[in-house]
């Protein structure tokens, strides 16, 4: 298990907590880029497929307070979309969908509401592809 998964856990527990809150705590003594490379590393292990929502969450609270992602946008947003085919936990839970697509907005400014899907963006589609 990564060193953010006790973050995630903590952050769960505590509903109505901010995971930002619990994440930069984590952050003063870490980094904030190797909590966002830890945060993606969890999303890509299916062995820590409960830990999903906490890992895009974390990455959620970072974009929105303007920090930038140490991996690229497109491999993310790509990963995100393969959580979301292989999780139905991460695709049914409560605001899981909602994370996704304000990430997708955040770093693309596309709006999935409005109809798009990843396969339109050719870079994304590609990564997509690999993931398969």
């Amino acid at each position: 298990m990564n060193f953010i998964a006790s973050t995630i856990i903590r952050w769960e527990s505590q509903r109505g907590s901010d995971i930002f809150d619990h994440a930069t705590d984590l952050a003063n003594e870490i980094g904030w880029n190797n909590i966002l490379k830890e945060a993606y590393i969890t999303l890509c292990s299916q062995r820590v497929i409960g830990l999903w929502f906490g890992a895009a969450c974390i990455i959620h609270a970072a974009l929105k307070r303007g920090m930038n992602l140490p991996y690229n946008s497109n491999e993310l947003i790509a990963r995100l979309y393969w959580c979301l085919e292989k999780s139905e936990k991460l695709r049914n839970r409560e605001n899981g969908l909602e994370v996704v697509w304000s990430i997708v907005f955040l770093l693309k400014g596309y709006s999935p509401e409005l109809g798009w899907k990843p396969e339109q963006d050719s870079e994304i589609h590609l990564e997509l592809i690999k993931l398969k």
